[in-house]
This record gives C-alpha cells, structure tokens and sequence, in this order.
C-alpha cells in the first residue's frame, strides 16, 4: 500500500466521511475540472500543503480535493464539514487554513496566503500606535482593536491574550511571540495540538492515527505487548489510550478526564479545584466556595455583639 492511500485509510477511520460530501465533491470535481473553476492545490508526499501535487485518483489527494488532469485541486464545499483536516470553506472551494478573509481574524490581523497556499491570521507588527490604524492600538508588538487585553476573558472564545494582544490559539496552545501556537513537539490539526497531524509528523515505521503516532504493523506480534493490530497499526484494544512506558489506560493524565475529574490509578475519578481554580459552582471546589467563579475561602458573616448585663 503507498504513502498517498496509507493516509487516506487513517483519514477515514478517524473521521468517516459522509455520503453527500462524497457526492458533492466528485461533482464538484467533474463540472471544475470542465470549465476550469477549480483552484491548483500542491501538495506534499504525505497528504499536507508544499510540494508538487500529481496525482492519479482523487484518493491521492489530501482532504476532500479532487484529481483533475493529474493535479489536486480544491474540492466543491457549502459548510467546513465538508472539507478535510486543516481546510476550510471559502467562496464554494475548500481551501488550506483557519481564515477566508480579514473579517474571520481577531482585530489586528489580517488573513495572508503562504507559499503553500494556507491561509492564516496574520498579526499587524507595530511598534507604536501610529503603525496601526485609526481604531487600532499597539499591544505587546501587534495592532488591536480599542484596547489592550489583560486576561484571556478580554477576547473572544477561540482567542487567547499574550502580552496584551488576542490571538486566535488552538486548544492547548501556549504563548508565543506575537503568537498563540502549539508547544514545542506538538502540532495543530483542526485547532488543536497533538503530536501528529499527517503521516510526515510521525517516526519512519509510524503512522498518524487521532492525533498521535502509531507503530504500523502487519500482525499482532509486530506490536508491542498489550497492543493490537486491527488496521495496519498498532493500538490499544477497547478504546482505552496508549500511555507509552505506561502501557494502555483509560487515562494517561489529567487532560484525558472530563470537568474536574483526575487521572489517578489509570483511571478517571471525581477530583475538586482547589483555591484560586476555576469553578462554576460550590461542588467543583474542594472544601471551598464558588465565588464569582473562583474556588475561595468560605465567606464568614460576624454577628454583631450584644450586650449581657443584668437588668435591674
């Protein structure tokens, strides 16, 4: 099996595609490719943006793109559902990035197109208010909008504030310089970070399943012991994750529980905020109160003295 059909089989196992998107997108690809509407698209080796992208199917190609004439180009959409991992819809064609216009960027950025093709949001530099606009204010090295921020809650839900500027941040990102992206080691697919988004991401043997990276392997036994291989790759049996040297859990750590549950014994169970956390109410916190959604010290009301002479 080559490169190009390995991770169209990933693709599919982790997110199956529906019927119409299907439809849609060979349509799409049939009438495009005759009136020449559809947009190039290069690719790498792997199924990601960069590189030359010939191709011989449409399953050589990345995402929900088709091949015309030997060339993968944008595939027909009406929602983002319909496109593939790290694509959006804009303007009837699924297109590489997070932005169709300047409009879907927080203030301050602007939506640019790399060498490959990806559109981002792209921070305005400054190094003082006259280097932005007239509604725009220097914060932290980058244009925004009215005001500095000073807490994430100054921005919007996607967005996250680093040294006075909101940034749009995938999930588990951190921040950076004049930016909100994924931590050393990790990369972002679909707005969040993980270890791996395409096949490339991964170790030579491994291959990108769910945002991590898996041996592939032919049998059970080219698997390390307590995994499994159904599909091609080796992986944990029931559902539960593969905690590395830890073998396969339910949890590997805190992040895999919901709400305020903890990872103890490879497992998930209630656990409580402590003081200072975030909380939505009482029985979030850990002998605390939930006050103005802050896990604190109880609130304690003195009852004013009265007196206790003898009357006469």
């Amino acid at each position: 099996m080559d490169g190009h059909r390995f991770d169209e089989l990933t693709r599919v196992i982790s997110a199956a595609r529906s019927r119409r998107r299907v439809l849609g997108t060979i349509t799409w690809g049939m009438i495009g490719g005759a009136l020449g509407l559809s947009k190039v698209r290069y690719v790498g080796a792997d199924g990601g943006p960069g590189g030359q992208g010939e191709c011989s199917a449409d399953t050589d190609c990345p995402g929900t793109d088709v091949c015309t004439d030997g060339i993968c180009t944008a595939a027909y959409c009406e929602t983002d559902n319909w496109c593939g991992t790290n694509q959006i819809c804009c303007g009837n064609e699924c297109v590489y990035g997070d932005c169709c216009s300047d409009t879907d960027c927080a203030g301050g950025e602007t939506c640019e197109t790399d060498s490959d093709g990806v559109q981002t949001c792209t921070p305005v530099l400054c190094d003082n208010d006259d280097d932005c606009d007239a509604d725009e204010v220097c914060c932290g090295g980058a244009c925004q909008e009215d005001a500095c921020c000073t807490t994430d809650s100054d921005c919007a839900d996607d967005e996250s504030c680093c040294a006075g500027a909101c940034y749009t941040c995938p999930t588990g990102g951190v921040c950076g310089t004049n930016t909100c992206e994924c931590a050393a080691g990790a990369v972002e697919c679909d707005g969040e970070c993980v270890e791996c988004c395409f096949n490339s991401d991964c170790a030579n043997g491994e291959a990108c399943l769910d945002g991590g990276c898996v041996e592939r392997c032919a049998t059970d036994d080219d698997c390390a012991t307590g995994l499994e291989c159904p599909e091609g790759f080796c992986v944990c049996p029931g559902g539960l994750l593969d905690c590395g040297v830890n073998g396969c859990a339910a949890c590997c750590d805190d992040l895999d529980c919901p709400s305020t549950d903890v990872c103890e014994n490879d497992v998930c169970v209630d656990g409580c905020a402590e003081e200072g956390d975030d909380c939505d109410v009482d029985a979030d916190c850990c002998d605390l109160d939930c006050i103005d959604n802050v896990c604190s010290e109880p609130e304690v009301n003195v009852l004013p003295v009265t007196g206790t002479g003898s009357s006469r």
